[in-house]
C-alpha cells in the first residue's frame, strides 16, 4: 500500500512539473529557418558571425536560443515589432540588461521609454541588475525586403553601426558631439546606456 502511495505521489509531482515547465520547454524548442539565422547575423562583421549565438526574446524577457555560439557575441533575430529589418548583436555581458528591458517594455506597455531607462538605471545602481563597465554592440536597420537571400546582399538603404557602450559618459568627457554628424557621436549622453555610434559600411550575408 505504501509503495502504491509513493508511486501515485511521484506521478502527481511529474504531472505538476510538466504543467509548470511545459511552456518554457515549448519556447526553447522554437526553430528558425536558415534564412532567418543568416539575417540575424548581418549586423556583425563577417569574421564574428560563424561563432555567435543567435536568439530571440520571449514576451517575459527570457532568452530563446536558436544557436549556441562560442565567441561571446549574441545576435537577436529581426525585431518584427518594428518596420523593416532591425538587427542587434552585442557582447553577452549586456544580456541581463537587455532581457530586463524587454521584460519591462512588454509588461508595462504604457511606460514611456525614458521611464523604462530610469527604472533600469535604478536597478543597476541598487545592484539588482548587472551591467558591464563597457561593451560592444553592432546594429543594422534596413527597409523591408532589403536582404536578397539568393545573392546574400543588402540593398543600398541598409545602415550599419558599431556602438561602444560607455556608461555615464558625456560628449564633453569623451570629446565627441552628442548629435549625429559626419563622424562618431555619443547617444544617451550621461546615462547608463551612453554609447559611441560609428557608422560602418553595410555588408551582405
Amino acid at each position: 500500500m505504501l509503495r502504491e502511495v509513493e508511486m501515485h505521489m511521484s506521478s502527481v509531482w511529474l504531472i505538476l512539473l510538466v504543467s509548470l515547465f511545459a511552456p518554457q520547454l515549448a519556447v526553447a524548442q522554437i526553430k528558425i529557418s536558415q534564412d532567418e539565422l543568416t539575417v540575424a547575423l548581418l549586423a556583425l562583421p563577417r569574421d564574428l558571425r560563424a561563432e555567435a549565438t543567435v536568439f530571440s526574446f520571449a514576451t517575459d524577457g527570457r532568452r530563446i536560443e536558436h544557436r549556441v555560439g562560442t565567441n561571446g557575441f549574441a545576435c537577436r533575430t529581426d525585431d518584427r515589432t518594428t518596420v523593416g529589418l532591425s538587427l542587434l548583436c552585442y557582447q553577452e555581458s549586456l544580456l541581463p540588461y537587455e532581457s530586463r528591458r524587454r521584460q519591462l517594455a512588454n509588461s508595462e506597455k504604457d511606460l514611456p521609454f525614458t521611464q523604462v531607462l530610469e527604472r533600469l538605471e535604478q536597478e543597476v545602481a541598487s545592484g539588482d541588475l548587472s551591467f558591464p563597465q563597457t561593451a560592444s554592440r553592432y546594429y543594422l536597420n534596413a527597409p523591408d525586403g532589403c536582404f536578397d537571400s539568393k545573392t546574400g546582399t543588402l540593398c543600398g538603404g541598409a545602415k550599419r553601426f558599431y556602438e561602444l557602450v560607455t556608461p555615464w559618459e558625456t560628449g564633453a568627457s569623451l570629446g565627441l558631439p552628442e548629435e549625429e554628424g559626419s563622424g562618431p557621436w555619443l547617444m544617451f549622453a550621461g546615462g547608463i546606456m551612453a554609447h559611441v555610434m560609428v557608422e560602418l559600411p553595410p555588408e551582405g550575408g
